[in-house]
């Protein structure tokens, strides 16, 4: 294969992840849904503040579908979606709908870490420390999920988890601490972690 042909393909992967990206962050400003989409936006965030859970996941699908990204200053339809979908897992039996609603909480996640991360959804005065403080956030609560609720691997937990330190640094919140004490230690006793790494952990 030559290097014109290997070119081109890293382009086209450039452009088909751009995309991508573009897709998931997209808000409602200027488009000719803007209205369909905030009337969701409104009728569903009302109903999650008043339990009614039902009426909210509707909403929200219209709102998250037209506009994932909101107004592009705010990652409630991201947010928003993991607390819908762990409702709804409170209700659920069936290990493979309860997989892909893991699924679905690690996505929006990932989404609104990758919008932040992009500067297509906005911080009150669009600081880096504001950005980063976001970021760590997302990073910190995912982690806090993955550990309590789906149950993911350690590997993957610990990079949550990391950055969600790397990003938020002292701001970090607190209810990381259990999830990451408990991986250390555990991975330490399998054998998996060396000492000197488990003793970095301690002293960070």
């Amino acid at each position: 294969m030559n290097n014109r042909i290997i070119s081109s393909i890293y382009v086209f992967i450039a452009v088909i992840s751009a995309n991508l990206l573009n897709a998931q962050c997209e808000n409602w400003i200027g488009k000719p849904t803007q209205t369909d989409a905030e009337n969701a936006h409104s009728i569903y965030r009302q109903a999650l503040k008043a339990g009614d859970y039902t009426t909210a996941f509707e909403n929200w699908q219209i709102a998250y579908k037209l506009a994932p990204a909101a107004d592009g200053k705010r990652d409630y339809h991201y947010t928003d979606g993991v607390l819908l979908y762990k409702n709804m897992l409170a209700n659920v039996a069936d290990e493979k709908t309860k997989a892909e609603y893991h699924a679905q909480i690690t996505k929006l996640y990932d989404q609104a870490i990758a919008c932040y991360q992009s500067k297509s959804i906005t911080t009150k005065n669009g600081t880096e420390d504001e950005l980063n403080a976001k970021i760590g956030y997302l990073y910190g609560r995912k982690a806090y999920d993955m550990f309590y609720t789906i149950n993911a691997s350690y590997d993957d937990n610990m990079v949550a988890l990391d950055n969600c330190i790397k990003f938020a640094g002292d701001n970090a919140e607190y209810i990381i601490m259990d999830p990451y004490a408990n991986i250390i230690v555990w991975e330490f006793k399998e054998g998996r972690l060396p000492k000197q790494k488990q003793l970095n952990y301690i002293k960070d």
